[in-house]
């Protein structure tokens, strides 16, 4: 009797899964089977594609720093430059001076420079 159910239940089991287009409980095995990866390869490709999204997103950013960066330092040269721009033309006024200055003057600036240059040796040796 028992196998009498078994196989009874067998039938309407199959039936049953059979109406559903699945055809017999091994088809229906293979359909979730089936199922299940598409489903895995379905998240696969969601997570693919949040990754790519949150890698464009860092390279924008860091795209957007290093313009910031460049501009930083380019403003930074062109003070650089000012600068450098400026101590020369005080050097060459200082320099039309000295050709216009008196002997006695051409001395002091000498001896100060000496003196200048004498203390830096010294604080040198310290």
């Amino acid at each position: 009797m028992a196998e009498k159910n078994a196989a009874e239940t067998s039938e309407k089991m199959d039936k049953v899964i059979h109406d559903m287009s699945w055809g017999s409980v091994s088809d229906y095995h293979e359909a979730q089977k089936q199922r299940d990866l598409a489903e895995e390869a379905n998240k696969k490709a969601d997570m693919a594609k949040e990754l790519s999204q949150s890698f464009d997103e860092l390279m924008d950013e860091l795209e957007k720093k290093t313009a910031k960066s460049k501009e930083v330092i380019k403003d930074k040269a062109q003070d650089f430059t000012s600068m450098v721009d400026d101590i020369i033309e005080r050097e060459k006024q200082n320099f039309k001076k000295k050709d216009q200055a008196s002997m006695e003057e051409l001395l002091n600036d000498l001896e100060k420079e000496s003196k200048k240059k004498e203390e830096k040796r010294k604080i040198k040796r310290h």
